[in-house]
């Protein structure tokens, strides 16, 4: 690499540094412990949209965070309790009361639609967690079973099962 490509290596980690701060600053809201969706600038301060979106699990998919750190850890907690979607079917929604193909007003139950990828982040999350703490998933989590088939088969179509169960069987 010639001395331009190390400035601009340097250049980007300063970059990249600046704007973890400013998420960091920004975005996490102490009084909730966990980070929020979005802060706009207003007068004196920034207001903060604390709609619990899935988006949020991008914290630790671009390993913006250790899996440890308890802002993340309380951040991706809302995002199970707040859109995990209470029926036979399960999943995750993108977001707190999502109104595409929104089938009930029954927000606490159903925040919205089941999102495959939504789901599999969350699965993604625990399995993560599980390896950093070399244990399982605890009790009868519905994302066990998308953990499990990752840890014994790699990552694939199989996983649809969460959502579908019907669909595929062993």
């Amino acid at each position: 690499v010639d001395e331009r490509g190390d400035q601009r290596e340097i250049g980007l980690g300063v970059a990249a540094a600046e704007i973890l701060a400013g998420f960091h600053r920004y975005l996490y809201h102490s009084d909730l412990g966990r980070y929020v969706r979005m802060g706009t600038r207003e007068k004196g301060g920034y207001w903060h949209d604390l709609t619990v979106d899935s988006a949020l699990s991008g914290l630790f998919l671009f390993d913006m965070l250790p899996l440890d750190d308890e802002r993340l850890v309380r951040t991706m907690e809302a995002v199970e309790e707040r859109l995990w979607i209470d029926t036979e079917i399960g999943g995750v929604a993108r977001y707190e009361n999502d109104y595409y193909h929104q089938v009930s007003k029954d927000i606490e139950r159903i925040p919205g639609n089941p999102w495959f990828v939504c789901t599999l982040w969350l699965a993604e999350w625990h399995a993560r967690r599980a390896e950093d703490r070399a244990v399982g998933i605890e009790g009868d989590h519905p994302a066990r079973n998308v953990v499990r088939r990752r840890r014994d088969r790699g990552t694939g179509l199989d996983e649809v099962d969460i959502l579908f169960p019907a669909l595929l069987r062993d």
